[in-house]
């Protein structure tokens, strides 16, 4: 859903509660194509009644009404991650650029604990009527619980922007950490996304890398590219048909990427592949 859409829809419920419409004034009085998608996302963190409604007028238009309790699609994870790192202390000094990547590549890491070392990894998985994980979720759930928590996390940095599906002109990029002029892109691909993509036709998990990270990366002269993918399938749980190979297939082709991005983009540093695990877990005690 485009940007514009989302702001008309937002406006039309204000515009619509007489009270919702007092407290956002400054919202209503512009006209869509001045309101700024991140006024939106702070509209939809303040307000809970904003948020709800403007997920029920969605809901309206659907064929089959949307189950807001169990929120498969995670919408709402803005609000559910907002507090995640409220008790973890994080220093938040910023001296240079390699220090925001510091800063981004310890979320990531955080992230990466939440989906593989705790109970994370089960929003990332659907479950059959036994309770045994079934079908991985769509791609976009998975960048809607990263950019919940990067929000969180990165609220702690006043100065740092964190910006989601940020436009290039060539598409959109999942993610851009901005400070000052350093600038770090980031693209996230399940690794079981092989639909082939681009010309010629190259499985999409490698186009993410090879193609749409290093474009992204050139059209916003990023100091930093992380190319992140996330693993429903390993030898553990589908030994037949791992996904396993394909991190070393990635971890390969990583460093030609590298080359060409410092060639190509002048202060280019890093290139940095991280696999995510999202393969199904027991309990601690039974490990």
């Amino acid at each position: 859903m485009s940007d514009d859409h989302i702001n008309s829809k937002v406006k039309g419920i204000l515009q619509l509660d007489p009270e919702l419409s007092s407290k956002f004034s400054q919202l209503v009085g512009k006209s869509v194509s001045e309101i700024d998608i991140e006024d939106i996302r702070k509209v939809f963190l303040e307000e809970d009644s904003v948020f709800t409604k403007y997920l029920t007028r969605l809901n309206d238009e659907r064929n089959k009404p949307y189950d807001f309790d169990k929120d498969v699609m995670k919408l709402f994870a803005v609000k559910s991650y907002k507090d995640f790192f409220k008790d973890i202390r994080i220093n938040t000094e910023l001296q240079s650029c390699n220090d925001l990547y510091k800063k981004t590549l310890e979320f990531i890491q955080l992230f990466n604990d939440h989906c593989s070392r705790t109970d994370g990894w089960k929003e990332m998985w659907s479950f059959d009527i036994r309770n045994e994980p079934d079908k991985p979720k769509m791609e976009a759930v998975i960048s809607r619980i990263f950019r919940a928590m990067g929000y969180a996390y990165f609220n702690h940095f006043p100065s740092v922007a964190f910006d989601s599906e940020s436009g290039t002109g060539n598409g959109s990029i999942d993610f851009k950490i901005s400070h000052s002029d350093c600038v770090i892109v980031i693209e996230i691909k399940r690794l079981l996304n092989s639909s082939l993509k681009g010309t010629p036709p190259i499985p999409s998990y490698i186009h993410g890398l090879v193609r749409q990270l290093p474009d992204y990366a050139y059209l916003k002269k990023a100091s930093y590219a992380i190319y992140i993918t996330a693993q429903h399938y390993s030898n553990i749980n589908r030994p037949k048909n791992s996904h396993d190979l394909r991190i070393e297939e990635i971890k390969n082709l990583a460093p030609e990427v590298e080359d060409r991005l410092k060639k190509e983009i002048k202060n280019f540093k890093e290139l940095k592949y991280i696999n995510v695990s999202l393969v199904p877990r027991g309990t601690a005690s039974t490990l």
